[in-house]
């Protein structure tokens, strides 16, 4: 059985529902209602930096490149990464979820080198915010000539899964399924065979997988409802163990019809706010 929790939009919510809030780096404190995630800086769109959360962080401030942020440049950003953190929620409940994003492969080369960056930043959390779930989302450049994310593609997230294996960290896969496909086919639309060739790999990395951020429209994005039904079910019987996972918001949202699909595929919901 593959269980999911649905996380809304702040606009979007029912009463007593899960919620998503921006956490970049221009964000202002959030005001949740209830239980809720924080998405921090993805480093894909260009920030102003002028917020007085910023203050005194000059790392964040200045690590950035056309306006757009470099994520884990080092361990003084780390240091200033986790202030910004507590300054955005230093007056409310810490969120249940936190979304982080990976650096590109220009500034961070490999994994263990990430890893090495990130690990205070879950050290600290887990001292002064225990009970935080830390998830890492995979992105993927609008182009192929643009700068990479480190955690990209379905290979980059099975390695991902190994080296947290052998760390023993507390880190989680957040799966963009959008941005996993945009990787390996840029703008192009999936086959059936691609689409076996990208979520087959999955399968050695799913008891890693603790969210998912799904297509706005499956219909639309794979151009047909039966190879979008059939993507999905592939997606549920890869992680069909019974875990709960989240369903984040899609990046687009506009009517969202993509929970039916889910369901027709298999999904189901899961209440409650514990594993």
């Amino acid at each position: 059985m593959s269980r999911l929790v649905q996380v809304h939009l702040p606009a979007d919510a029912p009463p007593g529902a899960w919620t998503e809030h921006p956490g970049h780096l221009d964000a202002r404190p959030p005001a949740p209602a209830g239980l809720y995630a924080l998405r921090a800086e993805t480093g894909d769109e260009p920030r102003a930096c002028v917020s007085p959360l910023l203050k005194g962080l000059n790392m964040l401030r200045d690590a950035r490149r056309d306006g757009l942020p470099r994520l884990w440049s080092g361990q003084p950003w780390t240091r200033e990464f986790y202030l910004h953190f507590h300054r955005l929620v230093r007056d409310l409940p810490a969120p249940r979820l936190l979304v982080l994003s990976p650096p590109l492969r220009a500034d961070c080369p490999g994994l263990e080198e990430f890893l090495m960056l990130y690990r205070p930043f879950e050290a600290e959390l887990a001292r002064r915010r225990p009970g935080v779930r830390l998830l890492l989302e995979n992105r993927c450049a609008e182009t192929p000539d643009e700068p990479q994310p480190l955690a990209a593609t379905a290979a980059d997230l099975v390695a991902l899964g190994r080296v947290l294996d052998r760390n023993g960290l507390d880190l989680r896969l957040a799966l963009n399924l959008p941005r996993l496909f945009q990787a390996a086919l840029g703008h192009e639309q999936p086959t059936a065979r691609a689409t076996e060739e990208i979520l087959t790999p999955l399968r050695h990395c799913a008891r890693f997988v603790a969210a998912l951020r799904p297509f706005p429209d499956p219909e639309a994005f794979f151009g047909s409802q039966a190879l979008a039904h059939a993507a999905l079910v592939r997606l549920r019987e890869i992680l069909d163990d019974g875990r709960r996972r989240f369903l984040l918001p899609p990046d687009d949202p506009d009517g969202f019809p993509g929970l039916a699909a889910l369901r027709r595929a298999g999904f189901v919901p899961a209440l409650g706010d514990e594993d």
